[in-house]
């Protein structure tokens, strides 16, 4: 299972989740985080992203969802 975190530099709330999940991807770009936290209705850093699915099946989900 894949685990992406997605934060924002200087975030100290996403710097310890990252240092506590060592074993996550950190996304960091700030175009990638706006358009997930808009399409779900988020407001809130970290957003935490697991999933079994190849990349491409969720970027199909999101769309979906707009």
């Amino acid at each position: 299972m894949r685990k992406i975190i997605l934060s924002q530099n200087g975030c100290s709330r996403c710097k310890t989740l990252a240092e506590q999940v060592p074993d996550a991807e950190v996304e960091t770009d700030t175009a990638t985080i706006l358009n997930l936290a808009r399409a779900l209705g988020i407001r809130e850093l970290p957003i935490v992203v697991l999933c079994d699915a190849p990349v491409f099946e969720l970027a199909e989900a999101l769309k979906c969802s707009e």
